[in-house]
């Protein structure tokens, strides 16, 4: 069955999917079957996602991971060293984390303990950033992208300046859509946002000041700002149940279609996830995502042919000062 969705300014024609009918979906391939469609972009209609976890929960390895293998997908992590060093039962000690990356999962920083940023005199901030960058070091993990603990700082120049030294991209949240070229006036969000009220810092690539400009004019989107969407977040905000947000998770992944017609990737959306429980509460708007959902929404991904990247394949390209995919061709 077909619906049209209104989504931003657009309509999209989107399939309605429900949980019980992805459960009873037996297309999925085996482990030995070929994954082309999710390894290769498709040229005529590509279809990609970023797929991205932020905390360190321990639910990440004991129920994404999992699901994960299933359909043969990868994911960024990004830690909290503090979290880890201390050990406990709710955060990935270094042996989990470890053994992600061992098996090709990205590793990211969300600093060393999670505070807010722009909250801290400049000593501690620059500690927050490059002493998880070390501490990642320490355990044979290079980090190329950094998570915004509370997404707070990637509007502040001292912040970006400092993370700019020390990651190659920084990932924020708050749009459904990452435009690679980081223009910001194509995201249908920019109406309501205060951004279309101040020109000066709508981006017109991905460097995080415009040319000309001072430290005052840093732009919204830019290479230490890369725009992801929060699941969780989505589903408090707005109390969807577990049907209700695989359908958004649907309109959200497909919304990338019109602005990848060409044979390239030039949208994609940035998944960030945090707690994955086979326990999660559908009514406690507050809660996790369920094991159930999250596994219907990769199936739908993998049934999909989506292809699914981690943060380390983004790439910066210097001559146009946008991103794009490593390695596409």
């Amino acid at each position: 069955m077909l619906t049209v969705v209104l989504y931003g300014f657009c309509y999209l024609v989107t399939p309605v999917i429900v949980l019980s009918q992805l459960e009873n979906d037996n297309t999925m391939q085996s482990d030995s079957d070929d994954r082309n469609n999710n390894t290769i972009l498709d040229k005529d209609l590509p279809k990609a996602v970023i797929l991205t976890f932020d905390g360190g929960h321990k639910s990440q390895y004991t129920n994404a991971k999992s699901v994960l293998d299933k359909y043969g997908f990868k994911a960024t992590f990004h830690v909290v060293c503090d979290y880890t060093q201390k050990g406990g039962d709710t955060r990935m000690n270094w042996t989990e984390i470890k053994e992600l990356y061992k098996q090709g999962h990205d590793i990211g920083s969300n600093t060393m303990n999670h505070y807010v940023l722009t909250q801290l005199p400049t000593e501690k901030m620059e500690h927050e950033v490059s002493a998880s960058k070390q501490c990642l070091l320490d355990q044979g993990i290079n980090a190329t992208s950094l998570a915004y603990p509370y997404n707070r700082g990637s509007t502040t120049s001292a912040v970006v300046d400092t993370v700019a030294v020390y990651y190659q991209f920084a990932r924020s949240a708050g749009y459904p859509l990452m435009f690679l070229d980081c223009n910001l006036q194509e995201n249908e969000n920019v109406e309501d946002s205060e951004d279309k009220k101040n020109p000066t810092t709508l981006p017109t690539d991905c460097r995080p000041y415009a040319k000309g400009q001072d430290e005052n004019s840093i732009k919204t989107v830019h290479r230490y700002s890369v725009r992801g969407w929060s699941h969780e977040e989505e589903r408090k905000e707005h109390k969807y149940d577990n049907s209700d947000m695989l359908q958004r998770f649907i309109e959200v992944v497909n919304s990338q279609s019109k602005y990848n017609q060409e044979g390239s990737i030039n949208a994609i959306p940035i998944l960030i996830y945090q707690k994955i429980e086979s326990d999660s509460n559908d009514s406690d708007f507050s809660a996790a995502t369920s094991s159930e959902l999250f596994d219907a929404e990769m199936k739908y991904l993998y049934n999909n042919g989506f292809v699914v990247l981690t943060m380390s394949d983004l790439a910066y390209d210097q001559s146009s000062n946008s991103l794009h995919i490593r390695d596409e061709t």
